[in-house]
């Protein structure tokens, strides 16, 4: 686990932080759940994620790492 202080001339900003877990999986009111969340392109082939699609594949990812991971 990395941790990271950030300092500024401002003095310590207080925020809370998420994980990614955080970012991805908790659902949040004001947000769309259909949002697109990744663009990106495979060759000529253009490709686009939904939070849902990226919750899936995250969920999917999990289960095998927690099965045939180490």
């Amino acid at each position: 686990m990395f941790y990271i202080q950030l300092h500024s001339q401002f003095g310590e900003a207080q925020f809370s932080t998420m994980t990614l877990s955080d970012m991805i999986l908790s659902p949040l009111p004001h947000r769309d759940e259909n949002i697109m969340v990744i663009c990106s392109h495979i060759g000529n082939r253009f490709l686009s994620l939904s939070l849902k699609d990226l919750r899936s594949i995250t969920c999917t990812l999990s289960e095998w790492l927690i099965n045939y991971g180490q």
